[in-house]
C-alpha cells in the first residue's frame, strides 16, 4: 500500500512544488521502509525484499 502510494505522490508532487502531494511521498516512503525493517526481523531479508519490491510495482 505505500509502495503504490509513494510511486502515486511521487508523479502528482509534480516535482515537489505541489506541498501535499511531496509530504504524502515522504510519508509512504518512511512508512514503507519501516514495514520492510519489521518484515526482516522474522523473514529472510531476500524474500522479505522480493516481496516489498514485488507488491510496490504499478503498471504505467
Amino acid at each position: 500500500m505505500f509502495e503504490v502510494g509513494f510511486t502515486t505522490c511521487l508523479k502528482l508532487s509534480n516535482n515537489f512544488p505541489n506541498y501535499l502531494w511531496a509530504a504524502g511521498l515522504f510519508i509512504c516512503i518512511t512508512m514503507s521502509f519501516l514495514v520492510l525493517n519489521k518484515a526482516i526481523q522474522t523473514t529472510p531479508m531476500r524474500t522479505a525484499y522480493a516481496i516489498w519490491t514485488g507488491t510496490g510495482l504499478k503498471e504505467p
